[in-house]
């Protein structure tokens, strides 16, 4: 009986380990080894918590109702593009090899893009059809990023003129990239197997041929983690998240293949229809893995945002006003002295206040129209200016700002014991008497 509890009382403290102590110990204190291992842990932690905080089983449902929306004129443009080249035959080879998993699917997939092709093109309306065949191409991108957004607590999309060239470049890139990659396999097993193969080099080549698919992968989710969110995403924490992701899609590409022959129940009972639900399994299992790297590098780049973040959540309202104000005079002075806007990174960096509360503060600050958010389209950066003149922002502005932020008076109280429009009368008053002495002060004199 002491054995259990001691093995019950080890894991308790383990789980609190995880859960609380870990986030409070700051790097400087412990060895690098252990701060990387500890890095590591909190970045998974993170990743795994914010898939049940973020819903991604429902995210994943509704991007598979736009993919299967979006996939004909998608690849209806893509094709399109390859037969401007001049190699939409080619195309078509290197997209089934591509994309293997679903060759049951493919031949009628092809068959609407051609159909849809015919029509957009013979139509009496060209442009119209054209139009229509844009609208929808952008329409799916931009619920992919709006999603990605959401993830990265990004609030605004990209303008739609950036949206529109980014998503060309990328029907643009599409076509080049899927052939490119085909092709690779096919170089390496028609040319260097001749030479490869009878000598030493022929379990490398093995080996490359089996590697190939994960390295391709990689390269593709990396620049899709990159270059969809609306926020300046690292590299690193692109390409963790990116190889982590083409790792584990490939190795579901390879179960679902396998899985296949043994969902023959599936066959009897839809017929000729069960490539439907496999198709929407495969789609929204594969969405799934999709977004959880998604996770996983908005994880990898902000693990360090999430010191204390237990205090953090349980924030005093008197400790959240300090900082508002703190933060608040920074901005102002910044902008008296003429400096340059200054961001989110910089307050938390020479303040040593997590980024994550800087974050919520100039968020807050934002929608209350006190401070503007400005950001850089090329580098994504976010930078901060105060939204009214310097002159009139007093601390008995900021504080009427703040506590009237929301709804109130929505409710009709009734209570034949108790005045309440007089007790809210003398609140009023009392507060009014707290800020008559120093309320007019202004932030940049605090």
């Amino acid at each position: 009986m002491p054995k259990k509890k001691s093995v019950v009382k080890y894991w308790c403290g383990k789980y609190k380990f995880i859960k609380h102590d870990i986030w409070m110990i700051a790097d400087d204190e412990i060895s690098t080894p252990r701060r990387v291992f500890y890095n590591c842990l909190k970045t998974l932690v993170i990743a795994i918590r914010r898939v049940v905080e973020d819903k991604l089983h429902i995210k994943a449902a509704a991007l598979t109702y736009y993919t299967l929306f979006a996939t004909v004129p998608v690849l209806a443009l893509i094709f399109a593009i390859a037969r401007g080249f001049g190699f939409q035959e080619l195309m078509k080879n290197s997209f089934v090899r591509q994309f293997y998993v679903q060759s049951t699917f493919l031949p009628y997939l092809l068959k609407f893009v051609d159909k849809y092709l015919t029509r957009v093109q013979g139509g009496v309306f060209v442009g119209v059809g054209v139009a229509v065949l844009l609208w929808s191409v952008i329409s799916g991108f931009r619920q992919v990023e709006r999603t990605f957004n959401e993830i990265w607590q990004v609030k605004k999309s990209r303008p739609f003129v950036y949206q529109f060239t980014t998503y060309l470049s990328l029907m643009l890139i599409a076509p080049v990239f899927i052939i490119t990659s085909s092709g690779l396999s096919v170089f390496i097993v028609t040319n260097l197997s001749y030479y490869f193969k009878n000598g030493l080099f022929g379990p490398l080549l093995t080996v490359t041929l089996k590697l190939t698919p994960y390295f391709i992968n990689g390269i593709l989710f990396t620049s899709f983690f990159l270059i969809i969110p609306n926020t300046r995403v690292k590299f690193l924490s692109g390409l963790i998240a990116g190889v982590f992701t083409g790792i584990f899609f490939q190795i579901f590409q390879i179960l679902y293949i396998r899985g296949q022959v043994y969902l023959t129940a599936y066959n009897t009972v839809y017929g000729s229809f069960a490539v439907i639900p496999l198709l929407l399994l495969w789609i929204q299992i594969s969405w799934v893995i999709i977004l959880f790297g998604a996770e996983l590098s908005f994880a990898v780049q902000n693990v360090s945002n999430f010191e204390y973040e237990y205090d953090a959540q349980k924030i005093s309202r008197r400790y959240k006003d300090f900082l508002t104000f703190l933060i608040m005079h920074i901005i102002v002075k910044k902008f008296e002295y003429g400096e340059p806007p200054v961001t989110a990174e910089t307050i938390s960096k020479n303040n040593t206040i997590p980024i994550r509360l800087v974050t919520s503060v100039l968020n807050q600050l934002s929608d209350l129209g006190v401070v503007i958010e400005m950001i850089d389209q090329k580098t994504k950066q976010k930078s901060y200016l105060p939204g009214i003149d310097i002159n009139k922002i007093t601390v008995s502005y900021m504080l009427d700002k703040i506590e009237q932020d929301g709804s109130e008076g929505f409710i009709k109280i009734s209570n034949k014991e108790l005045n309440h429009e007089e007790l809210w009368s003398k609140l009023e008053t009392i507060r009014l008497q707290i800020r008559s002495s120093q309320g007019a002060l202004l932030i940049k004199d605090l």
